[in-house]
């Protein structure tokens, strides 16, 4: 990705024609939203910065009004409506957002989500400060409900670069929502997300393998989006279901990845304050004697792990695995 020339910043700058390529793709998957996907279409398009950007929407064959909404957009340049032919996973269809994308980043905003009117100026300014750099994912808070708390849990702060095994830490806990989150289109390269039917954790899993393809990360400290509710979130599920659902998750990571790498990411979890048990429910199979090991470590830092049932099931499935 070359170096770009520093995007205008007047918020006021005409948005850019559909023949130029743009910097920015506000990419909007949508399935069945026709009550909100308004709402999102109408926060990208009142960004207070739009030069170099284009707005992209993914329906995934609604069959609800999505189409009838998305008609009353279709006259404004900067827009583009995408179909597909027939409904595709959640996360495939993001996959789809960031091939049919052409700017060199990609800002999701979910069908159910609304962006802030200043986000895009921001990332942008974030952007040329960072000089347009190829492997990266960059997102901020949300005015309700953010990835704070899981970055501060792995022991790293906003406004900072992180990477290498340092940038699997937070992932190895919670998914980064796709929403409010600014994505090299280069991602796709690699993958993309990886296409699970088990949402939550999908997303934790796919990051780990953007940070062992060198992406580097950012939080800012702006607000670039809002949200109530996360639907797809773990504690939504029954308890049975929780491990289930996250090794489905990882599993397309395991299977790229050598017992190396496996341990590599077992140790980068000692420097986590609280690990999901579900990471090490993963591992428990592959490289039993390291995932014991580094439970009972965390154990004796952190009695509060022996509070959680995932977490002494998978601690005795390793006692007896050589």
């Amino acid at each position: 990705m070359a170096t770009r020339n520093p995007a205008p910043a007047h918020p006021d700058a005409t948005p850019a024609l559909p023949d130029k390529r743009p910097l920015l793709t506000i990419a909007i998957p949508s399935y069945n939203n026709a009550e909100t996907v308004g709402t999102a279409v109408t926060s990208a398009l009142e960004q207070s910065d739009l030069e170099s950007c284009e707005i992209l929407v993914v329906n995934n064959a609604s069959t609800d009004g999505t189409a009838d909404v998305l008609r009353r957009h279709v006259h404004n340049p900067v827009l583009r409506v995408a179909n597909n032919p027939e409904t595709v996973g959640l996360w495939e269809n993001h996959n789809v957002c960031l091939r049919k994308a052409r700017g060199d980043y990609v800002l999701f905003c979910h069908a159910d989500d609304h962006l802030d009117r200043h986000a895009v100026h921001a990332i942008k300014r974030k952007l040329e400060q960072r000089d347009y750099p190829e492997r990266y994912i960059l997102w901020g808070h949300s005015l309700f409900r953010d990835y704070y708390a899981p970055l501060a849990n792995a022991g790293l702060t906003t406004g900072k670069l992180f990477a290498g095994l340092a940038a699997v830490r937070p992932f190895i806990n919670v998914g980064l929502t796709p929403s409010g989150t600014c994505y090299a289109r280069e991602l796709i390269d690699h993958g993309g997300f990886f296409p699970v039917d088990n949402l939550a954790p999908s997303d934790s899993s796919s990051m780990v393998w953007a940070a062992l393809q060198g992406f580097r990360f950012e939080m800012m400290e702006d607000i670039l989006f809002h949200r109530r509710d996360a639907s797809t979130a773990l504690s939504t599920c029954k308890r049975s279901e929780y491990i289930p659902r996250f090794k489905a998750a990882w599993t397309p990571l395991l299977e790229r990845i050598d017992d190396n790498t496996a341990v590599d990411l077992v140790r980068a979890s000692q420097a986590v304050r609280w690990v999901n048990p579900g990471f090490y429910a993963c591992l428990a199979d592959r490289i039993p004697r390291e995932v014991r090991e580094r439970m009972l470590i965390k154990l004796l830092e952190s009695p509060l792990h022996a509070i959680r049932p995932p977490f002494w099931t998978t601690l005795m499935r390793c006692a007896f695995k050589n």
